[in-house]
C-alpha cells in the first residue's frame, strides 16, 4: 500500500482528530492516571455497535477503529468480522478511492515540487530541517519530490517506528493500517464501497503553507529549540521514546474498547476552538451520510474510535435522529482469526472494468489516477509485503488508418518518454489470441514490464514493476489475471459537442475522450496548448477528431502558416507511405481556414480541416473508409463557430512601484519583478494578463533607466515611430505627442498572417519607460477592448519622474565619483558600466582620475578609479600615459598598482616603455600570481623592437625574469629556431634558479594553503619552460623529482622534461602518466607532436587512447572524473570497413550522482595495436540505450555517429 507512507501521524494539536491520527494528542497524555485500565482487561469493550431503525431493512453497524498497522488494533472480538462479512457495503471516513486520486492528482499535494519549506521556515529554521532530513534520507529537502510539511514531519517523526519500538512488535505488524485492511478486503469480496465525508474535510491536512501555531509545533517536535543545550541528539532519543511510550499506552487503552474510558481522555485535553469545531463538523457529515447509506442495505462503517463517544459523537448523533445504536457484546473465542486466515488468502484486489473492456488483478487497493489533462484513469496499485507495483489502463484511440502495430508501439515508446527514459527489449507477444507489444521501461529507478493490446479501437496497457530478485513470479501472475472482453456494441449515438470558452459546436460521436495537451500544468514551453477531442464509431469504421488550440497567457500567434506547416507535419509523420490528394484554402464563417485531403497506405482516407481563429485554431481530422465519405463531410459541414465568451479589460491593477495602475480582465501576474532586477543600464518589470477565452493578451512592460543614462525619446521608441519595417504587419494608426510632460507614442497593427490585432502606447517620463500592449483577436478589437485597455491607464503624479533623459549628466556623474555620500558615490559607480568616454570629455575623465575617491575601498577584482581608466583604453596618447603613471606614483594600494602597469603596458609605444621603467622596482614578491603584462602588448606592430630590451632585463633580474617567463612561456621564443636567435639560453639559469625556490615553496607549505596553490602555479611556469627540448639539459634531477610528486600535473610536466631530457621514465611512471585522468590525453598528445611517440607506443592501444580522450573531453569543464570503467566494445562498419567503438561507464567525483552515467567513442582499428591518437567521435549514452542487447547498442551507436558526421558536414559548408 503507498497509503500508509504518504499520511504522517500528526502531533499537531489543529488535526489532532484527522484520518492520519490516532484518536487524540498522545503527547498530552498522562498514562499514569489510567493505569487501572490493563491492556489484559476487556471486559468493557465498546467498539462494535448495532445500528437499527426507521427506514433501515437490515442491521447495519458502526465499527471504532485506530489508524494504526500494531498487531493489538487487529484482535478483533468475535462479532467484528462476521458483521464485515454479513454486510454488503463498506463504509470508511474518506473514500480511499477519491482521497488517492486528489494527492496524487497532477495538481494535487503529492505531485507538487514547490518547496514550501523554504517558503514558511527562516534561514536558521529550514537549515536545521534539512540537516534532519539529510541525516534520515540521504537528500535535501530541495531533493524530495515532496516539499511540505506534513511529508516532511512523517519523514522525521515516524510514529509507527516509535511505537514499534515502544511495543517490541515491529516484526508483527501489518503491511497496512487498519482502516486500508478492511477497504482492501472490502474490495476483494466485492462489497459496495463508499465514504462517509467530503473530501474538503480532510485537504487541510495536506496544505502547502501551515498556521504559525504548527510550524512552531513541528520545530519544537524535531528540537529546533533544544539545538543549543549540548545534548541534541540524547534529547531526541528521549523525545522519540516518549512518543513511543505515550502511544503505546493508548494503543493498550484502544486494544481495552473502553470508549468511556477514551471519552474521559477527549474531553480532559485543551483543544482550539477550530479544531472542536472541525470535529463537529465531520461527526455530522458523517451521521448524515451513514444514515443513507443505511437505507441501501447492511453497511459495515469504520471511523477512528474518537468519533464514537461524548454528546458530539456519532453515537449520539444517530440517537437523536431517532435510531436506535447498541453495543454488540464482545467474545473472544478465535472467530475472527478465522476470518482474518480466510481473508489472508485473497490473493490481490479485482479490478473489474467491464465497460472498458478489461479485468485484471492488482497487488492491492487501487488509485484512480486522472492522466493528466484528460477524462481518463490509470489504476495504480501497490502492495508493500510483496514489494510489487502495478498499473492499468485503457483508452480509446480515434486513429482508424494508423497501423496497429506502429501504434502500439507509440503507445509503449510514449510512457517510457513520460518517464524521461526509453524502452528496451521491444517484441511482439500473443496472449490469449490478441497479439501485443511488450518491453521494459525504467521509471524513478525502477524497472517495470509493460504490455500493450489493441483491441476494437482501444489501447490497452499494463505494467507491473519486475523486482530486485529478478523473480518475475508475481510479475507473471499478475499478466496472467488480464482478461479482454468485447463490449456489446450499441447503435452509434451522435450529440453537439459545444464549448462556450472554445467558441465552437459540432456532431460528435458519444461517448468521447478529452486530453488537455502541454497544457499551463505541464509547463509547456512552446506557449500553445490543445484540448483535444476524439471519438469514433466502430460500426462505421470512422474516427474523429477535434483540437482546439490555444496560446499561453503572454504567447500569441505570430502566423497561420506556422501552425498549418506544423500539423501537416505531424500528419504526414504518422505514414511515410501517405499520399496527399487534395488542398484547398477558403474561409469559412468569416475565417481563414484550409482542407488537405490524404489516402494512407492502410487504405484508409484522412479529411484534415484547419480553421483559424486569432489565438484560437481548430484542427479537425476524420480518418475513414472511402465508403464512408458522407461521414466525414458530415462531420466538417456540422462544425460552427460560435460567440467565444470574453471578458473587458476591468479589473483595476497596480504597478509594484505604484507609478502606474492599469485594467485587464483579470489581475496582472508579475513576471519579472522590477523590485528584484539588478540595476545595469536599466530595471525592467513585467505583467501580463489574459481573457479566459486566451484570444486576447494583455502585457506591460516598465523599465527604470539609471539617473546618468542619457538618450533620446525618438531613439528609444524606435520601434514605435515610422518607418515601420517589419513585413508582417500593417500599421493602421499612429500618433506621437506629448502629455503632462510626458513623450507618448501610440501605434495599432494588424498582423498580416494571423487574425489579431496589436495596440500599444509607449510613454517616457523622465528616465522611466512603460509600454502598455494589447494582443488581441479581431472579433474583441471590434468590442472596443483595446481602447478600453489604453483609456485605463493611469499615472501617479507624485511619483512622477520630471528629470530629462536627453541630457547627458557627465559632470554630476564625475563629481559624484569624488562624493562621500554612499548612495551618489555607489550609483555612479554603477553607471560606468554603461558610461561612454568620447572627445569632448576625455580631458574632464583625465582631470577626474587624478582627484581622490574617498569611498573607492574595493580590491575586489578592480577599484572604480581603474574601471574609469580603462574607459579610456582608445584614446592611447602622452595624456593618459601620463596620467596612469601620476596614479601609479600615488597611489597606496599593491593591487591598483599592479592593474595600472598591466594597463600601461597595453597602452601606446610610450605606454610600454613607461611599463619597462616602471617595473624594474617591482619586486616579485609583490605580484604574487598576477600578470603583470598586458594580453594584448604582443599584438602591437613596435613589440618586437623591445624584446631583446626584455630578455635582457630577464637575464639581469630574476624578478623581471618572473614576469617575462608568465608573459612568454607559449611564445615560440623559447623553441627552435628563436630561441637561438634571440639568446635565450641565457635565461635558462635564472629559471633553475626560479623552479627551486617555487619548489622549496611547495614542500614548506601546508597541503592545499594558498602558498602551496603559489608553489603550483611557479612551478607550472617555471617547469614547462625547463622541459622544453631548447632546455631540458642538466634538469634531469629536477625532473626526477617530480616524477614523483602528488600532483599530477607536475608529474606530467616531470615526465616530458625528463624525455625531452634524453631521460627515460620507468614504465610504471610512464603508465601512470599515460593513465591519468586529467593530464594522460596531454601526454600522449604532447610526445606525439614532439615526434616522440614511440617512447610510449607499446603500452598504448585502442582502449587505453579511447579512455584517455574521454577523460579529456569530461575534465574539460573542472568537473573531475576519476571513475571511469569500460562497459563493453562494440564492433560497427564505417565507410565497409569495421571499427570499434568504446563503450564507458564513469562517475563525477563528490558531485552527488548515485547512478552511473555512460559514453561512446570511436571509431578505433580493430587490428590489435592500432589505434587513432585522437577518436572523432565522444557521445553522452542513457542508461536505457546501453543496457540493451549488442546488436540494438550497435545500432543505435551507428545512428548517432552518421547524424554527427552529417552536423559536422554542415558546420562545415556553413563556415
Amino acid at each position: 500500500m503507498l497509503y500508509p507512507y504518504i499520511h504522517p501521524l500528526c502531533s499537531r494539536k489543529s488535526i489532532c482528530f484527522s484520518l492520519l491520527y490516532v484518536l487524540l494528542l498522545c503527547l498530552l497524555f498522562n498514562p499514569a492516571a489510567h493505569a487501572q485500565d490493563s491492556a489484559s482487561n476487556r471486559s468493557k469493550y465498546q467498539l462494535l455497535w448495532r445500528i437499527d431503525g426507521p427506514g433501515i431493512p437490515h442491521s447495519s453497524y458502526l465499527y471504532g477503529t485506530m489508524h494504526l498497522r500494531d498487531p493489538r488494533v487487529f484482535d478483533f472480538s468475535d462479532s467484528v468480522l462476521t458483521a464485515f462479512h454479513q454486510s454488503k457495503t463498506f463504509a470508511t471516513e474518506l473514500d480511499l478511492d477519491s482521497l488517492m486520486s486528489y494527492l496524487f492528482n497532477p495538481q494535487g499535494p503529492v505531485l507538487d515540487t514547490t518547496n514550501y519549506m523554504r517558503k514558511m521556515l527562516d534561514y536558521g529554521q529550514y537549515a536545521y530541517t534539512d540537516s534532519l532530513v539529510k541525516a534520515k534520507s540521504g537528500l535535501h529537502i530541495s531533493q524530495l519530490q515532496t516539499k511540505r510539511l506534513w511529508y516532511i514531519e512523517k519523514l522525521l517523526i515516524d510514529q509507527e517506528e516509535e511505537l514499534a519500538k515502544a511495543g517490541n512488535n515491529k516484526d508483527a505488524r501489518e503491511h497496512i493500517f487498519l482502516d486500508a485492511w478492511f477497504h482492501q478486503k472490502a474490495a476483494s469480496l466485492n462489497k459496495k464501497l463508499a465514504g462517509l465525508e467530503g473530501l474538503e474535510n480532510q485537504t487541510g491536512l495536506f496544505a502547502g503553507i501551515v498556521p504559525d501555531l504548527e510550524k512552531e509545533m513541528f520545530l519544537e517536535e524535531i528540537g529546533y529549540y533544544e539545538q543549543l543545550n549540548g545534548s541534541l541528539t540524547e534529547w531526541n532519543k528521549s523525545r522519540s521514546a516518549l512518543r513511543g511510550y505515550y502511544l503505546d499506552s493508548l494503543v493498550n487503552i484502544y486494544y481495552s474498547g473502553n470508549l468511556e474510558t477514551m471519552n474521559k481522555w477527549i474531553a480532559s485535553q485543551e483543544q482550539e476552538k477550530k479544531a472542536l469545531q472541525l470535529m463537529n463538523k465531520r461527526n455530522r457529515d458523517m451521521t448524515g451520510n451513514l444514515i443513507k447509506l443505511n437505507k441501501q442495505g447492511a453497511v459495515f462503517a469504520a471511523v477512528g474510535a474518537a468519533h464514537l463517544p461524548g454528546t458530539n459523537g456519532i453515537l449520539a448523533l444517530l440517537r437523536n435522529k431517532g435510531y436506535t445504536v447498541t453495543m454488540v457484546p464482545a467474545t473472544f473465542t478465535g472467530v475472527a482469526n478465522t476470518y482474518k486466515q480466510q481473508y489472508a488468502n485473497l490473493k490481490g484486489y479485482a479490478l473489474n472494468r467491464v465497460g472498458e473492456g478489461y479485468s485484471v488483478t492488482l497487488p492491492g487497493m487501487p488509485i484512480a489516477y486522472p492522466l493528466p489533462g484528460s477524462n481518463t484513469f490509470m489504476y495504480l496499485s501497490a502492495d508493500e509485503a510483496t514489494n510489487e507495483m502495478a498499473f492499468a489502463y485503457a483508452i480509446s484511440v480515434a486513429q482508424m488508418a494508423t497501423d496497429p502495430g506502429k501504434l502500439k508501439e507509440m503507445v509503449i515508446n510514449g510512457m517510457a518518454q513520460k518517464f524521461g527514459t526509453q524502452p528496451r527489449d521491444v517484441h511482439t507477444i500473443n496472449y490469449r489470441d490478441n497479439e501485443g507489444v511488450e518491453g521494459s521501461i525504467t521509471a524513478q529507478q525502477v524497472d517495470y514490464r509493460v504490455r500493450v493490446f489493441l483491441r476494437n479501437n482501444k489501447v490497452y496497457l499494463f505494467m507491473h514493476n519486475i523486482g530486485s530478485d529478478q523473480d518475475t513470479t508475481a510479475m507473471q501472475e499478475y499478466f496472467n489475471s488480464v482478461r479482454m472482453m468485447d463490449v456489446s456494441t450499441t447503435t452509434m449515438v451522435y450529440d453537439t459537442l459545444s464549448n462556450q470558452l472554445a467558441g465552437f459546436r459540432v456532431l460528435f460521436p458519444s461517448p468521447y475522450q478529452l486530453f488537455n495537451v502541454d497544457n499551463k500544468s505541464t509547463q509547456s514551453t512552446s506557449g500553445r496548448f490543445a484540448e483535444s477531442y476524439s471519438g469514433l464509431d466502430r460500426g462505421e469504421q470512422v474516427s474523429y477528431s477535434l483540437d482546439v488550440m490555444k496560446t499561453s497567457p503572454g504567447y500569441y500567434n505570430v502566423s497561420d502558416q506556422v501552425m498549418i506547416n506544423q500539423t501537416k507535419a505531424n500528419l504526414f509523420s504518422s505514414d511515410s507511405l501517405m499520399q496527399q490528394t487534395d488542398s484547398t484554402s477558403f474561409t469559412y464563417e468569416g475565417h481563414r481556414a484550409m482542407d488537405i485531403k490524404v489516402r494512407y497506405s492502410t487504405g484508409y482516407n484522412g479529411w484534415l480541416r484547419m480553421i483559424f481563429r486569432g489565438n484560437l485554431s481548430y484542427l479537425l481530422l476524420c480518418q475513414y473508409l472511402p465508403a464512408s465519405g458522407d461521414k466525414a463531410a458530415r462531420y466538417m459541414n456540422s462544425f460552427h463557430l460560435a460567440p467565444v465568451s470574453s471578458t473587458a479589460p476591468g479589473v483595476g491593477f497596480t504597478s509594484e512601484d505604484s507609478t502606474f495602475t492599469v485594467s485587464g480582465p483579470t489581475t496582472y501576474t508579475v513576471t519579472q519583478s522590477l523590485l528584484k532586477a539588478d540595476q545595469g543600464d536599466y530595471k525592467t518589470g513585467m505583467y501580463r494578463a489574459g481573457d479566459s477565452s486566451l484570444q486576447a493578451t494583455y502585457l506591460v512592460m516598465e523599465q527604470t533607466y539609471n539617473p546618468y543614462y542619457t538618450n533620446t525619446p525618438d531613439s528609444i521608441f524606435k520601434q514605435l515611430r515610422p518607418p515601420f519595417t517589419d513585413s508582417t504587419k500593417r500599421v493602421i494608426a499612429y500618433h506621437q505627442y506629448m502629455q503632462n510632460g510626458m513623450y507618448v507614442y501610440d501605434v495599432k497593427w494588424q498582423h498580416l498572417h494571423a487574425g489579431l490585432y496589436t495596440t500599444t502606447r509607449g510613454v517616457l517620463a523622465g528616465r522611466r519607460l512603460y509600454y502598455f500592449t494589447s494582443i488581441m483577436a479581431d472579433e474583441l478589437e471590434t468590442k472596443g477592448y483595446a481602447e478600453k485597455f489604453i483609456s485605463s491607464i493611469r499615472f501617479n503624479t507624485k511619483l512622477q519622474d520630471t528629470s530629462d533623459i536627453s541630457i547627458a549628466r557627465t559632470g554630476e556623474l564625475l563629481h559624484n565619483l569624488h562624493a562621500t555620500d554612499t548612495t551618489a558615490f555607489y550609483t555612479a559607480a554603477e553607471a560606468l558600466s554603461n558610461f561612454e568616454v568620447d572627445s569632448t570629455n576625455q580631458q574632464q575623465v583625465l582631470q577626474t582620475l587624478l582627484e581622490p575617491f574617498p569611498l573607492d575601498t574595493s580590491t575586489i577584482n578592480s577599484t572604480v578609479k581603474m574601471e574609469l581608466l580603462r574607459l579610456l583604453r582608445r584614446f592611447s596618447d602622452t595624456g593618459l600615459v601620463q596620467t596612469a603613471t601620476q596614479l601609479y606614483q600615488h597611489s597606496k594600494n599593491r593591487e591598483e598598482k599592479n592593474d595600472l602597469l598591466w594597463f600601461i603596458s597595453n597602452l601606446d609605444e610610450q605606454g610600454l616603455q613607461t611599463f619597462l621603467t616602471l617595473v624594474k622596482d617591482v619586486r616579485r614578491q609583490d605580484v604574487g600570481d598576477q600578470r603583470t603584462f598586458g594580453y594584448s602588448v604582443k599584438r602591437k606592430p613596435f613589440y618586437a623592437k623591445y624584446l631583446p630590451e626584455m630578455i635582457s632585463m630577464a637575464a639581469a633580474s630574476d624578478d623581471f625574469l618572473t614576469y617575462f617567463a608568465w608573459h612568454s612561456s607559449w611564445d615560440s621564443i623559447w623553441k627552435a629556431p628563436d630561441y637561438s636567435q634571440y639568446g635565450m639560453a641565457k635565461l635558462k639559469p635564472g629559471l633553475q634558479r626560479l623552479f627551486d625556490e617555487a619548489w622549496k615553496e611547495k614542500e614548506k607549505a601546508a597541503f592545499e594553503s594558498r602558498a602551496y596553490y603559489s608553489g603550483i602555479n611557479h612551478l607550472r611556469t617555471f617547469g614547462n619552460l625547463l622541459a622544453l627540448p631548447t632546455m631540458a639539459g642538466g634538469n634531469v634531477s629536477r625532473f626526477r623529482a617530480m616524477l614523483k610528486d602528488s600532483s599530477s600535473e607536475i608529474r606530467n610536466i616531470g615526465g616530458q622534461g625528463l624525455i625531452n631530457a634524453k631521460g627515460k621514465p620507468t614504465t610504471e611512471q610512464l603508465r601512470r602518466l599515460i593513465n591519468d585522468p586529467v593530464y594522460g590525453q596531454g601526454f600522449i598528445s604532447s610526445l606525439h607532436d614532439n615526434q616522440q611517440l614511440a617512447v610510449i607506443k607499446h603500452l598504448l592501444s585502442a582502449e587505453i587512447v579511447s579512455r584517455a580522450a574521454v577523460f579529456s573531453y569530461l575534465n574539460e569543464d573542472d568537473m573531475y572524473v576519476d571513475n571511469l570503467q569500460l562497459v563493453k566494445k562494440i564492433k560497427i562498419p564505417v565507410n565497409k570497413q569495421a571499427k570499434h567503438f568504446f563503450v564507458f561507464k564513469y562517475k563525477y567525483q563528490d558531485a552527488g550522482e548515485e547512478e552511473w552515467q555512460y559514453i561512446v567513442s570511436g571509431p578505433q582499428p580493430v587490428v590489435p595495436g592500432a589505434f587513432e591518437l585522437s577518436p572523432s567521435f565522444i557521445e553522452d549514452l542513457k542508461a536505457e540505450q546501453v543496457d540493451t542487447t549488442d546488436a540494438a547498442l550497435a545500432a543505435t551507436i551507428s545512428d548517432i555517429y552518421t547524424e554527427s558526421l552529417q552536423t559536422t558536414a554542415e558546420n562545415e559548408d556553413e563556415e
